[in-house]
């Protein structure tokens, strides 16, 4: 996104002001990113529910089915791995 500058210009009361166009164009632009944030924080919720559905099911898997060795040491690795990502968005 390209930053622009806006004019300000005193209104012979010691107050700045804004050409309108301005003001629509800086109010346009905010809008724009907080409906980006609102989508970013929307798609983190949505990827940290898959996060701890995949978690559980590695906890189901390790205890409920039996496993080599390695695959339980993988999948120990993953779910720690997905702990970690977990903590650092909280």
């Amino acid at each position: 996104m390209e930053i622009q500058k806006f004019h300000a210009a005193d209104d012979f009361t010691g107050e700045l002001c804004v050409l309108a166009s301005d003001f629509d164009r800086i109010t346009a632009e905010r809008d724009a990113l907080q409906q980006r944030l609102n989508e970013t924080d929307a798609e983190n919720d949505r990827l940290r529910s898959m996060l701890e559905i995949a978690s559980k099911g590695i906890l189901f898997h390790q205890a409920e089915q039996p496993m080599s060795l390695r695959l339980a040491r993988n999948l120990s690795k993953i779910r720690t791995d997905i702990k970690k990502e977990m903590e650092k968005k909280q």
